[in-house]
């Protein structure tokens, strides 16, 4: 989270507070960001949630207030079948 500085006393506005919304470089919602997260708002709340450890090969779930890597269910791969068939008129 960056520091929130006091700038009444006649400050620099730091760098970082020209990207929130409203600011004079305001990051859009289109715009690509790399970053390193520690917490996702969702929509439907909005709630933040924390990031949790998510292992190689697990989806994501939610847990309560967390995003958490989970096992997929059965363990085992997707089969998928792709039957071929035909119309008779």
């Amino acid at each position: 989270m960056p520091t929130v500085r006091d700038l009444s006393q006649g400050g620099v506005q730091p760098h970082e507070s020209t990207h929130v919304s409203g600011g004079s470089d305001a990051f859009l919602s289109t715009d690509l960001l790399e970053a390193i997260v520690k917490r996702l708002k969702e929509s439907g709340g909005p709630t933040t949630l924390t990031v949790g450890a998510i292992a190689d090969g697990d989806f994501l779930k939610r847990s309560g207030t967390s995003v958490i890597g989970g096992t997929p269910p059965g363990s085992t791969p997707l089969e998928v079948k792709i039957v071929r068939y035909m119309h008779i008129y």
